[in-house]
């Protein structure tokens, strides 16, 4: 297990990209683009960038701190793209066909309606010594027949500072979300965000997607063994963060219960949850169909002095999928972590 990982503060973006300063025009830039510093630019000549969606590309929810891992069950989510090569440029906002596809909540997802189509929007931000051409794309759904709305932003931005530009063009596909994978406390080109209804509740509301592979993180075999001889297997992926908090998900797993054994690697029948640097990290395996009465299983690491233990128990969760209130508990005899 990791010990206790100390770095800043998290920090979050979903959707709301902040500015590196004020400040006059880049050197070299025309005094239209934006030169008092403000949001400027659009219609004006200037950089041309692409952001190519190859064919299967996908995004999948990630994780935010502090939420349980069935509050992360809830709002798992999938977003396909339409297959292309988009071209961004400063000029007029227009409508484009980007999110070819909605799912939104877990162990069952539910297909989303497109309200309307998704627009595109620019802005340029100057500061000393650069700009910055931010892009936000945006698209709302409805959910479960109109009962529910659901936003979707995708974010691109593409800066210069002192001379030293952003790659200008980003590719989505099946494993990658158009850049690396990274931390969550570092910045990046692309945020890609899911607002449900108001979007005011961080608990229940708000959701960051990534990867759907993790695929550049690492993968972490995790073997768990149980009184009365029962076994869970399982994959948690992890990527180190430079800073802070890293990108992670659990990706696989088998339970055996019984002498029956399930797999599970749907993204919607898996969840993870940890708290600020990875500590206190839980897990959520909905199984389909029920193993006897057992319809889920989840577990957390343990406290031990500051440092991260094993899980104690396993929570046998009955269809209602609640940890607070679980079917019964079985105490963990064996427990195994192989890195990577």
């Amino acid at each position: 297990m990791r010990s206790l990982r100390w770095g800043c503060l998290l920090w979050l973006c979903l959707g709301a990209w902040a500015c590196d300063g004020g400040g006059g025009p880049p050197d070299g830039a025309d005094a239209g683009d934006g030169a008092d510093g403000g949001a400027d630019g659009d219609g004006d000549a200037g950089p041309t960038y692409q952001a190519v969606f190859e064919p299967g590309a996908r995004a999948c929810a990630g994780f935010l701190v502090q939420r349980s891992a069935a509050q992360e069950l809830a709002l798992r989510a999938r977003v396909g793209f339409a297959p292309q090569t988009l071209e961004l440029a400063p000029g007029a906002d227009r409508e484009v066909e980007l999110f070819a596809d909605l799912e939104v909540g877990g162990p069952t997802p539910a297909p989303a309606t497109p309200v309307g189509p998704a627009t595109l929007a620019h802005r340029r931000e100057t500061f000393l010594g650069g700009f910055c051409d931010r892009f936000e794309l945006a698209q709302v759904f409805d959910l479960q027949a109109g009962a529910h709305r659901a936003g979707l932003t995708l974010g691109l931005s593409f800066c210069t500072r002192e001379g030293v530009a952003d790659p200008a063009r980003l590719t989505f596909d099946a494993d990658q979300v158009g850049e690396p994978l990274r931390g969550l406390d570092e910045g990046g080109q692309v945020a890609l965000a899911l607002r449900l209804d108001s979007g005011s509740d961080y608990l229940t509301e708000r959701q960051a997607l990534t990867s759907c592979s993790l695929s550049q993180a690492g993968a972490w075999a995790i073997d768990i063994q149980l009184e009365g001889g029962d076994r869970i297997e399982a994959t948690r992926r992890y990527l180190p963060p430079r800073m802070g908090t890293g990108a992670a998900a659990l990706t696989w797993a088998r339970a055996t219960f019984g002498g029956q054994a399930q797999v599970v690697d749907d993204p919607f029948r898996l969840a993870y949850g940890a708290d600020l640097h990875n500590r206190a990290e839980r897990f959520l395996v909905a199984l389909d169909p029920p193993l006897g009465e057992i319809h889920g299983l989840h577990w957390q690491e343990t406290d031990q002095g500051g440092l991260a233990g094993p899980p104690s128990h396993v929570q046998l969760l009955d269809a209602a999928l609640d940890p607070a209130r679980p079917l019964a508990e079985r105490a963990v005899t064996g427990y195994v972590e192989t890195p990577p």
